[in-house]
């Protein structure tokens, strides 16, 4: 593959893409390896930046998602006893 040359681009656009599609990837197909993107050791660095910090990302949209969810669920409960 020849996508090293992407994901060091100048481009942010067009590295994210790169970095994105690479993680993707890796994660549905086990047979890659991050040798498999390139020879340079700071392409699999960068892929493996990436990956944690799309991980963190999602971490943190469901720690929202679920305090917003907490926090509804807790107003439906006083509605509810209110109305009793």
């Amino acid at each position: 593959m020849n996508i090293a040359s992407i994901i060091n681009s100048s481009k942010e656009e067009d590295s994210d893409l790169a970095l994105d599609f690479s993680s993707f990837l890796l994660r549905y197909h086990r047979d890659l390896d991050y040798g498999d993107f390139a020879e340079e050791p700071m392409v699999g660095q960068r892929i493996k930046r990436a990956e944690t910090y799309r991980a963190w990302a999602d971490i943190e949209d469901l720690a929202n998602g679920f305090e917003s969810l907490q926090t509804n669920i807790e107003q439906h409960q006083t509605t509810a006893a209110n109305a009793f």
